[in-house]
């Protein structure tokens, strides 16, 4: 089941909450992610939060949007670049985009292996992928008061195997949005301190997402790598006759 289009809007963008979310977010995305110029930026979910700051950096960005969830204009001050789609088929060429972003997207996929698989088949050769997933063990994921606590939350092997299983290899994974999911700016927010222990000691109960970044590999066919083997053996005894 999807989150609403207007609790998303209403959470990120009326509530203090949402507002202390989303800088939250960036702050762990900025911290993840470096962005080159001429680059192509593709949000999935409800990621506009996110891709704010990244549309004068990137020659290109754009929101995907799930049907079940429903679509906004975006963004509010120029061309809108936000676009309905169906969660199997994104209506985007293949090996078009640099770096794709998911958030609000897997928690409530139908066919989250599909979904991935198209992220895979828009993405350049070694492009990035970045996911934010509500985190099982966390407090965000057990209250329906925030996004987080809709859909099915992810666990770190959870989310680390559905990445490999669609082809992708993990390059760095962290515990983020780390307090408490109250309106009390000191609940909200814990030291750095502690957000670094938490991470080292992968301690999941005081944090509500889970982030990853991930890139796109191209291996060899197997026929190719067969062949090859095959080849180096017949070399190696071939010598060996020689000899």
């Amino acid at each position: 089941m999807y989150f609403d289009i207007k609790d998303l809007v209403e959470f990120y963008s009326d509530t203090s909450l949402g507002k202390r979310t989303a800088s939250s977010l960036s702050k762990t995305l900025n911290h993840l992610f470096k962005s080159g110029k001429g680059e192509m930026i593709l949000g999935y979910g409800f990621t506009t939060p996110l891709l704010e700051p990244y549309l004068e950096r990137f020659e290109k960005a754009i929101s995907l949007m799930p049907g079940l969830q429903g679509a906004i204009n975006w963004p509010k001050s120029s061309n809108n670049v936000s676009i309905l789609v169906d969660e199997t088929f994104w209506p985007v060429e293949t090996e078009s985009v640099d770096t794709v972003l998911i958030l609000h997207g897997l928690e409530n996929s139908l066919n989250p292996n599909v979904l991935l698989s198209e992220a895979w088949r828009v993405l350049k050769p070694n492009g990035t992928l970045l996911v934010f997933v509500s985190n099982r063990a966390g407090f965000w994921a057990r209250t329906d008061i925030t996004p987080f606590g809709c859909g099915r939350p992810y666990s770190f092997n959870q989310i680390s195997n559905l990445l490999k299983q669609t082809n992708f290899a993990i390059e760095k994974n962290l515990l983020t949005l780390n307090g408490f999911p109250t309106e009390n700016n000191m609940a909200f927010s814990l030291p750095n301190v502690m957000t670094y222990l938490l991470n080292l000691t992968k301690v999941e109960l005081f944090s509500g997402v889970i982030a990853v970044k991930a890139s796109k590999k191209i291996f060899a066919p197997e026929k190719l790598v067969a062949d090859y083997l095959s080849l180096g053996v017949r070399k190696l005894s071939s010598s060996r006759g020689v000899a």
